[in-house]
């Protein structure tokens, strides 16, 4: 189970993509659908080819994006814009405390180029974990440490609390749980892009109809409220049909994943630990920004008895192959597609269904016009 459960939430993430990009996309085809009456039989005979070229295109620009985060780490700034390193965090409640442990974490993991960051935001209760090849961090919020400070009922009980959940995001981070939040960040920047574009392309061609003479008022209000209807039912579709579903599923699958992170955890520092960061969180734990939890109940009793264990704590064998497998799954893809979008074959298509035939047209016109010009000059 543990080899596919993240190979299946990033190809969910990964077909969660696709079906943004391809629904941002409605507006144009509606707008574009006078030509397709036009050229039907163009579309009949390369529509597999439109379908797979997008494919193909999009998936090279996913993985584009991710390669060029993992360089940049473009999605590690972004989450830690608000944060500071815990050296700066001299005034944090245990701060001598947390700094020595999360040391200690990282030896124990034997993960050297990590960062301990304070989110300064006390309006959100969370902890995240998130890397790139050049700096990879584990953030704990303001909020989330003021929670824990005000639920424990002794010092010794608050640096427990921290510890455990430091070991949690820890794991995340050793074990690469944060692919599928590179790829989400990759669609939600696209899809801010692609919008923007598409929004452009609205604008312009209501303003470009507004200068039709007698109609042009008109044809401008019908198109910018097309636009309008058109992106709030896509707005709606998207937060209350296809999200949730995707959500479900993910929880679904994610759960084996929280629960090995709270296992590592456990057996860093000891199951009870971890049990008191957990009881102290509610019965559905802490919102991570890359996975959702499940009950908080089960994941005590899950650990609470495991004992700290000596030595390293490592990947397995199969959560790296589950690493490879996941990209793999987005390369595979890009690559079928790739090979099956025949765009010699599509262009063939055009200039026999659309170009050649608009030349014949125009010629004959040419001719029709000239004959009447010599016609009336004779």
């Amino acid at each position: 189970m543990n080899l596919i459960v993240k190979p299946l939430i990033f190809f969910l993430t990964f077909i969660l993509t696709i079906i943004n990009f391809i629904i941002l996309l409605v507006p144009v085809a509606i707008i574009a659908f006078p030509v397709w009456m036009f050229i039907e039989s163009l579309f009949v005979k390369v529509g597999d080819g439109i379908i797979y070229f997008l494919v193909s295109r999009i998936s090279f620009l996913m993985l584009a994006y991710m390669l060029l985060d993992m360089i940049l780490g473009f999605t590690v700034r972004r989450l830690n814009k608000n944060s500071i390193p815990i050296k700066k965090a001299q005034s944090l409640h245990g701060h001598e405390e947390i700094e020595a442990t999360f040391e200690w974490v990282k030896n124990k993991y034997k993960m050297r180029n990590v960062e301990l960051m304070i989110n300064q935001s006390f309006a959100e209760v969370n902890a995240y974990a998130i890397g790139s090849l050049r700096k990879k961090t584990v953030t704990l919020t303001m909020g989330l440490l003021a929670h824990l400070r005000e639920s424990s009922n002794s010092e010794s009980q608050y640096i427990d609390a921290v510890r455990g959940i430091i070991g949690h995001e820890m794991s995340h981070l050793a074990n690469g749980d944060y692919l599928p939040g590179l790829l989400t960040s990759a669609n939600q920047v696209a899809n801010n892009q692609i919008s923007g574009l598409i929004r452009w392309f609205f604008i312009i061609l209501a303003n470009v109809l507004r200068i039709i003479p007698f109609v042009g008022d008109t044809l401008y209000q019908i198109t910018v409220g097309a636009y309008n209807l058109i992106n709030i039912v896509i707005n709606l579709f998207l937060k209350w049909v296809f999200l949730p579903i995707f959500d479900f599923l993910k929880l679904w699958l994610g759960r084996s994943i929280e629960y090995r992170c709270d296992r590592d955890s456990a057996h860093a520092f000891g199951g009870r630990k971890i049990a008191t960061a957990l009881s102290m969180l509610g019965k559905d734990g802490y919102l991570s920004v890359f996975s959702t939890h499940p009950r908080t109940k089960s994941r005590i009793n899950y650990v609470e008895d495991i004992r700290p264990e000596g030595g390293a704590i490592r990947p397995s064998i199969i959560t790296i192959l589950s690493n490879y497998i996941s990209i793999g799954l987005v390369i595979a893809v890009f690559a079928y597609s790739t090979y099956k979008t025949d765009v010699p074959g599509m262009y063939r298509h055009y200039m026999d269904e659309v170009h050649y035939p608009l030349v014949i047209k125009y010629e004959r016109a040419k001719q029709g016009v000239m004959g009447l010009y010599y016609k009336v000059k004779n």
